[in-house]
């Protein structure tokens, strides 16, 4: 018997997996297709590849402004064949590392049958403790003509192989939504997205999701928001989509399916005799990754909580740890939260509207990044750093980011909110210069009135 098996080898189950073993616990690892689950080979890392690719496309179109005279051209499929390189790289090396602390893998799928059992090719293993960890796969809202329709993709397909259409629908205003549609359009494809709710990016700051879609429109988005699919017809080569209130179709070469993800559930609890609490798809787990079943743990995106590598990994260590005695002092709750266009997205924690719903008294500060030094040099437009703060306290409760290299600034904020950091606490660090990273201590110092290169605030002055 072993002390601990895993099923699914994603972020979160390869990380605990390989915590585990450091902390000398016996480890089994099921995985039924490559290591490194969803993110690795389907989500995260080819979606940041072909970004990558998309932005040189870009700065390749403002060089001459720099005296670079080049011309730019996209071969597709020497692109994706780059992007499948670099997923084989990083997954070659997740399997030598899994190898090397003696993990042992086993290739196949693996079904739960309760009390630490789990079979996989017909045999029987047995653990003191499983973490469910199978991660989650896109899903289809019940729209007339859109499943088993080969013009209508998820974000597998759109990873797997270039488009074939100069023009797409994207269903959905989310995060995976505006990032194809950032290179999709980058790429020279017209783009239209279709988000049922009043905005996309509906649970991102409300200026956030404004200049996102500010962007997007002026790169030839077309976006429809508070529209509502009705149903997908297919004539030739061409899908008819009829939206609910509108008299005329809209017309694609082919449709992308953005509208989120499900647990993956399928097949493993097909013959647990007591199943763990699910809601809406999902296992339900307590602050401890705990289910409802008696040493039984879940984590990532086959739970309730966010649906982010960075999560799930958070939460496997966290687990690993819980099973060896060892103190955790990662706080998992806190997750920042990051989006890829250009500029870059990022948030974490309270936005001043959730602090005031939640009746906690709060302040904001904010920078445009336009005044900053790098921020001109890189030509990246409007963005900028916008931090909440507790009025009285001045305790940081969140941050939203738009601007370069929000995606890694946003670390700075999720450490100041996990040790409960002021704004005094912030200012004593001397940020270096010329960074993005300036924009932090003109929206900390923006509370007081006292930012250097923002005019004063009238309100305040």
């Amino acid at each position: 018997m072993h002390d601990l098996i895993i099923i699914g080898s994603g972020p979160g189950g390869y990380e605990a997996a390989i915590r585990a073993r450091q902390n000398g616990l016996s480890v089994l690892l099921f995985e039924k297709g490559d290591i490194g689950g969803t993110c690795l080979n389907r989500g995260c890392i080819p979606t940041k590849a072909l970004l990558h690719a998309a932005e040189l496309l870009e700065c390749m179109k403002t060089a001459d402004e720099w005296g670079i005279h080049a011309a730019a051209s996209l071969d597709a499929d020497i692109l994706y064949c780059r992007k499948s390189a670099v997923v084989a790289d990083l997954r070659g090396g997740i399997e030598q590392l899994l190898k090397a602390h003696g993990v042992e893998v086993v290739n196949a799928e693996a079904a739960f049958l309760g009390n630490g059992n789990v079979r996989a090719n017909g045999i029987v293993y047995e653990a003191a403790s499983v973490i469910l960890a199978t991660g989650s796969v896109p899903s289809f809202p019940p729209i007339e003509g859109i499943k088993n329709n080969p013009m209508v993709v998820t974000s597998d397909e759109m990873l797997l192989a270039p488009p074939r259409s100069d023009d797409i629908v994207i269903l959905g205003g989310g995060v995976i939504g505006v990032e194809m549609a950032a290179f999709c359009l980058s790429i020279g494809m017209q783009v239209t997205i279709i988000e049922a709710l009043p905005r996309i990016l509906p649970l991102m700051d409300k200026e956030i999701s404004q200049s996102v879609g500010m962007n997007l429109k002026k790169k030839g988005a077309n976006i429809l928001t508070g529209a509502r699919l009705l149903r997908v017809d297919t004539t030739g080569e061409s899908l008819d989509l009829h939206l609910e209130g509108r008299d005329e179709t809209l017309n694609a070469g082919m449709m992308l399916v953005a509208t989120g993800r499900g647990g993956c559930l399928d097949n493993l609890l097909a013959e647990c005799v007591v199943r763990p609490e699910i809601r809406r798809g999902r296992i339900l787990t307590d602050s401890d990754c705990k289910t409802s079943l008696p040493n039984v743990y879940a984590i990532g995106d086959i739970t309730m909580g966010p649906q982010l590598a960075h999560a799930a990994s958070a939460q496997g260590r966290f687990v690993a740890d819980l099973l060896a005695g060892i103190p955790v002092e990662t706080q998992i709750a806190v997750i920042p939260s990051c989006i890829y266009t250009s500029p870059e997205v990022a948030a974490v924690g309270l936005t001043e509207a959730e602090a005031k719903e939640q009746g906690i008294e709060a302040v904001a500060g904010k920078y445009i990044m336009g005044g900053n030094g790098r921020t001109m040099i890189a030509g990246s437009g409007r963005g900028f750093i916008k931090v909440v703060v507790e009025k009285e306290t001045e305790i940081i409760l969140g941050a939203q980011l738009m601007c370069e290299r929000a995606t890694d600034i946003i670390d700075e904020f999720t450490v100041a909110l996990v040790n409960r950091l002021t704004v005094t606490d912030m200012l004593k660090a001397v940020r270096p210069h010329p960074t993005f990273t300036e924009g932090i201590q003109e929206a900390l110092e923006s509370i007081h009135n006292r930012a250097i290169h923002m005019s004063p605030s009238k309100r305040r002055g």
